[in-house]
């Protein structure tokens, strides 16, 4: 494990989830000054990934579940995580079904929802099985193949902007803010949690991923603003998929794919496999060191058929909507608890040890 290969996939897990939800979630809560209600959530997570970033180098060579275990006592811990485990679990079974709705939609009309969705959550429970080092195999991969795939899906159409679009730029009353909606488009910023499950000997200092994390800034302000600029907010916000119908008002006939839109689809696709291998892991690790100390392979071919089984009862994006928002409860308890947790834990470990 390396840190450039952790930082590779740090960077992947926020692109995964910029390109699902987080578009249409800040499209339906703004209708002006969209930038100032993304930014506000980067803002956060930078300070949240600072904390947490900040109490883990308090103990090298250890994770969060040690860390909060050793200074809470394992029963506390273990009701502090579980609001994270079942985060996790839903986080993974919708995200995974947006991105079969996608396919589905895109890719695969004719096939059945339930056997893409068979093929696509076989996949990442066979890397959670190999652990995370080949995860991190597959994240390098694939940010070598996949991410220029992707940034050239969102940028192509740069040319058909109108940039009359962007305007009114500034919402003084921050109405955003009354909407609940806002707050389910915090969980596209969760993908810093796994920082927490690493057991580093020379843990991140925070200085180096502020530099990362100003860059995905850049890149959540343009997974809305392409479409806004195209579409203008009264239409892009009537698509379910906005960036996809982004990359369709561009037509290459150099192309290697003849409908650009299946560019972007594939290459989302690649994206989300690796995204669910990483928290599919990451909750068999947690489960299996809190609650069920079994083999991590039964853990996790056992939360890949509950998600089947709950997958099945999302039938549309209604539900889909639905399910997300109740998400967000546990989602955002785990992005401010978590890291406070570690850092009280590296706090309380300063004067033990004073």
């Amino acid at each position: 494990m390396t840190k450039p290969m952790v930082v590779m996939l740090f960077i992947q897990l926020h692109l995964t989830a910029m390109l699902s939800i987080f578009t249409v979630r800040i499209l339906e809560v703004t209708s002006l000054a969209h930038w100032e209600a993304i930014l506000l959530d980067c803002v956060l997570e930078m300070l949240l990934v600072w904390i947490y970033l900040k109490g883990l180098s308090r103990f090298p060579g250890k994770n969060m579940i040690e860390i909060i275990s050793e200074t809470t006592g394992s029963w506390l811990a273990r009701l502090i995580l579980l609001p994270f485990a079942v985060f996790l679990f839903f986080h993974l079974t919708l995200l995974n079904r947006y991105q079969i709705f996608k396919i589905n939609v895109v890719l695969l009309q004719d096939t059945p929802l339930w056997a893409i969705t068979l093929i696509y959550m076989a996949l990442p429970l066979y890397a959670a099985c190999k652990g995370f080092s080949v995860i991190l195999r597959i994240s390098a991969a694939l940010f070598i193949f996949y991410i220029p795939f992707v940034l050239f899906s969102l940028f192509i159409s740069a040319h058909n902007f109108d940039f009359h679009n962007i305007f009114p730029i500034w919402d003084p009353k921050m109405t955003f803010l009354a909407q609940p909606t806002y707050y389910s488009s915090l969980i596209s910023f969760s993908g810093f949690l796994f920082l927490g499950m690493l057991s580093l000997d020379k843990p991140f200092k925070p200085s180096r991923l502020m530099l990362v994390m100003i860059i995905l800034a850049f890149f959540y302000l343009s997974t809305v603003y392409v479409p806004l600029l195209i579409f203008s907010e009264e239409v892009a916000i009537t698509f379910q998929y906005p960036n996809v119908l982004a990359s369709d008002t561009i037509d290459l006939e150099w192309v290697v794919f003849d409908w650009l839109p299946t560019f972007s689809v594939v290459s989302s696709t690649g994206l989300g496999i690796l995204e669910a291998a990483t928290t599919l892991w990451t909750a068999t690790t947690l489960i299996k060191k809190l609650f069920l100390p079994i083999n991590e392979v039964w853990i996790a071919s056992g939360l890949t058929l509950a998600m089947f089984l709950l997958s099945m009862l999302v039938k549309n994006s209604s539900d889909l909507n639905h399910f997300l928002l109740m998400n967000s409860i546990p989602g955002i308890y785990s992005m401010l608890v978590l890291p406070l947790a570690v850092a009280l834990s590296g706090l309380w470990k300063r004067r033990a040890s004073a």
